[in-house]
């Protein structure tokens, strides 16, 4: 018997009191709610559309705002209807910390699955108190819809390991679909967590009824991008499915200058060259076709520099889970840099502890593929704070309460037996 069950606690009071919980850090996330660290680019291409302007802002090596496909269209929709309904930037705040509490509950029940119940009560509420991801919410950028959507992802495919219905295939479509239109680097998980899904599955179904399931949930995706494929090909005359800025990120990641972070290293004459170059383009091209440049450029330099690109893929794994050059590096963050760097090297050593402490070997092995998928788009493109925070931090501080609480609750036993 449990140690909730000891205390007469049923599982739906339990279910109510995760709701109370969620609901109180939520009030206090409201009352401490502060400016955004960050306005990205969709709130000021929503603005734009609002004032007729099409679908457009500044973008990279751009000297003026002109229509693009820099950035995907989902989150930046939401912001335009709020904007359009006479919402404010504390108003798409407040529908981000909504989106985190909603992931931080899928997040729960996901644990709760896999490990005891109390534990993963621990876990919720160790992740409600982390901070940094509240910041990362305030942001007016698609960060906390991003968490929901990688929380129902993880949560959809574990259910489908367990129980491989119709219905979840179509809904792992949807979520996949949305996710592609919010950060496109899904596209990059979609890989492992289909070669995943389909090890899981395929012991449960037999080999005809999974290829007409993945066929389904592949024609939902594809639906949901349709449109926007539609207006790109309309605009731009080209094949565009998600967005035009994978040759930008991929630049920015590989280059003669590049350090594993979005800030450059010192310019030099070389560089200079290739940077008016690149500006000069951008002065008679479309942006998708400034995209197709900078990622022919950035192939250009992996291959003629292989040992260059392997060691700045090296460093840009540690910087992805340790620390890197420009951590924290905002006035409102620097004062907490060390304490945030030795709790990270706590958080990891704690969390991979719990990882493996958790039994379930098939639940651990989905933890790893998402832990990869964060790390390879790092390695792949530059290393930004988010890319840890969004995938990682919320499965691995539930990970490390467990082996502290798991930790602490045997050592009482001991001195108090």
């Amino acid at each position: 018997m449990s140690f909730w069950n000891n205390i007469g606690i049923s599982k739906k009071k339990l279910s109510l009191i995760i709701c109370a919980t969620s609901m109180s850090f939520f009030f206090v996330q409201l009352i401490t709610l502060s400016s955004p660290t960050v306005v990205g680019e969709p709130y000021y291409i929503a603005t734009n559309l609002i004032a007729g302007k099409g679908y457009s802002s500044a973008y990279p090596f751009a000297e003026t705002p002109a229509v693009h496909s820099y950035i995907t269209p989902i989150y930046t929709a939401i912001v335009a209807i709020v904007l359009y309904c006479k919402g404010n930037i504390i108003v798409l705040q407040i529908l981000n910390l909504i989106f985190l509490q909603i992931a931080y509950v899928l997040i729960f029940f996901f644990f709760r699955k896999i490990i005891p119940f109390h534990f993963a009560l621990m876990g919720f509420i160790a992740l409600q108190c982390y901070v940094p991801l509240w910041l990362l919410a305030e942001c007016i950028d698609p960060n906390a819809l991003n968490i929901l959507l990688i929380a129902a992802t993880i949560s959809i495919l574990y259910s489908l390991s367990e129980e491989s219905t119709e219905k979840k295939w179509l809904f792992l479509g949807l979520i996949i679909g949305i996710q592609l239109l919010v950060r496109p680097d899904m596209v990059i998980g979609m890989v492992f967590f289909a070669v995943w899904v389909i090890r899981h599955s395929k012991i449960q179904l037999a080999r005809k009824q999974l290829f007409r399931y993945i066929g389904e949930s592949l024609l939902i995706t594809i639906l949901i991008l349709l449109p926007w494929t539609i207006r790109n090909a309309v605009v731009f005359h080209s094949f565009i499915p998600l967005s035009a800025n994978g040759g930008y990120n991929l630049f920015i990641g590989n280059n003669s200058l590049a350090s594993g972070e979005l800030l450059q290293s010192e310019k030099t004459a070389e560089s200079v060259s290739e940077e008016t170059n690149i500006m000069n383009y951008s002065k008679t091209h479309t942006q998708p076709e400034l995209d197709k440049l900078l990622l022919h450029t950035a192939f250009k330099w992996i291959s003629d520099h292989p040992t260059d690109a392997l060691t700045l893929a090296t460093k840009k794994f540690f910087y992805h889970w340790f620390t890197r050059n420009h951590e924290a590096a905002r006035p409102e963050f620097s004062a907490y840099k060390k304490l945030y760097y030795y709790f990270n090297i706590f958080l990891i050593i704690s969390g991979v502890i719990g990882l493996f402490m958790i039994k379930n070997i098939k639940a651990r092995s989905l933890i790893q593929t998402l832990f990869l998928y964060s790390t390879l788009v790092s390695m792949i493109f530059f290393v930004q704070s988010r890319h840890k925070m969004i995938k990682v931090d919320p499965y691995l501080i539930p990970l490390a309460a467990f082996s502290v609480v798991y930790g602490v609750k045997k050592i009482g036993q001991k001195l108090l037996p």
